[in-house]
């Protein structure tokens, strides 16, 4: 029971840097293939996922992510659903939902953006909502407001003021995070009670500096090269990252007092995300996201450390693809191990199907 909370909390962290990993993209324009039968997109993915091992509850899990257009080809809606069964479950299952709707304004400006999630068990049900709303001026993304509702109640209010230069091209993205509604029987506290202000810096598409200031204290936790975040800092905890020549995350290495602990590894597939088919939000700028380019990831580790010390593999992930002709993954089948190299402890296997369908000329 102890080995399966600490790769629970390995876990934690190994999520939050995939998070982290996709934050820098929200402002990078996406590529769009636009063949002889009309755009290319996608329409649909079904998933269905199986865990099965010794020392877990076998678990199957299925779902459906669908996307709707408007008649310019814009994303108009996109819904998410997935259910968990279980008899790990209190009622033997889960769910969990999604609502995306975009609106634009006649110019074809993104203008407004709603979500709600939700995860419904035995135990009852959370709610997490978010509002953004978008301003243009001289046909630029001028600023985002963006209102969050925590799945306790915590209401999160984050305001995003960008700046260009004469060419339009990005110079500054201001983040203004404060807390309109904190509860006093809050199960969820904000870091920051405060708030906190965030800036980036870019030069020629590519981000200088980051700066954050909270508490009356400027710091600056990421080491920026060529646009990439190399190291993040938090007091004796580093994070140092290595991409590939195509500026896509291989490598974060997890220290402590400058000794390695843990570290996440990635291979990527000659593949196109398929969320890359969607079209891009009109005067949105065009930046290189910093914690590196998205991919279609072929494998991935983490190599964990033991009282002894030496890292071992803890988890693998192993995908195989079928693409369309336009080279979309069409088909994705993922199979990880928990724990994958530690003859102590006996392994379990999560296998995912994923299937993609798209409208328009994709082959």
């Amino acid at each position: 029971m102890a080995k399966i909370k600490r790769l629970l909390v390995n876990y934690q962290q190994v999520a939050l840097l995939l998070v982290l990993l996709g934050l820098g993209s929200q402002c990078t324009q996406r590529g769009v293939d636009k063949q002889g039968g009309g755009l290319c997109r996608l329409v649909k993915i079904d998933l269905t996922s199986v865990t099965s091992g010794s020392i877990v509850t076998p678990e199957t899990m299925t779902g459906q992510t669908l996307y709707t257009y408007d008649a310019e080809g814009r994303l108009e809606k996109k819904t998410d659903q997935k259910e968990n069964k279980s008899a790990g479950y209190i009622g033997g299952s889960s769910q969990y939902t999604l609502l995306e709707n975009y609106v634009y304004d006649t110019g074809g400006f993104l203008t407004g953006k709603q979500r709600t999630e939700q995860w419904k068990d035995g135990k009852g049900l959370l709610t997490l909502t978010e509002n953004i709303t978008y301003s243009y001026a001289n046909d630029r993304l001028a600023q985002a407001s963006q209102l969050t509702k925590g799945l306790y109640g915590l209401q999160t209010k984050r305001v995003s003021t960008y700046a260009y230069n004469a060419a339009g091209g990005l110079t500054q993205r201001v983040d203004v995070t404060t807390y309109p509604v904190v509860p006093a029987t809050l199960k969820e506290r904000p870091v920051y009670p405060d708030g906190l202000t965030e800036t980036w810096t870019y030069t020629n598409g590519m981000a200088t500096d980051y700066l954050v200031k909270a508490g009356g204290i400027e710091t600056r936790p990421y080491t920026l090269k060529n646009g990439l975040v190399r190291m993040q800092s938090f007091g004796n905890q580093h994070t140092v990252y290595t991409y590939d020549n195509q500026n896509r995350a291989i490598i974060a290495s997890f220290l402590v007092d400058g000794k390695e602990n843990g570290r996440l590894e990635f291979a990527y597939a000659p593949a196109k995300l398929p969320e890359s088919s969607l079209l891009p939000f009109k005067g949105f700028p065009t930046v290189l996201a910093p914690f590196g380019t998205p991919g279609v990831e072929a494998s991935s580790a983490f190599y964990n450390s033991t009282v002894k010390g030496p890292l071992f593999k803890e988890t693998d992930t192993q995908t195989q693809y079928a693409l369309t002709g336009a080279g979309y993954v069409r088909t994705a089948n993922e199979v990880s191990t928990y724990p994958f190299d530690d003859p102590n402890n006996a392994s379990y296997q999560i296998k995912t199907t994923r299937t993609y369908s798209y409208d328009g000329s994709c082959d």
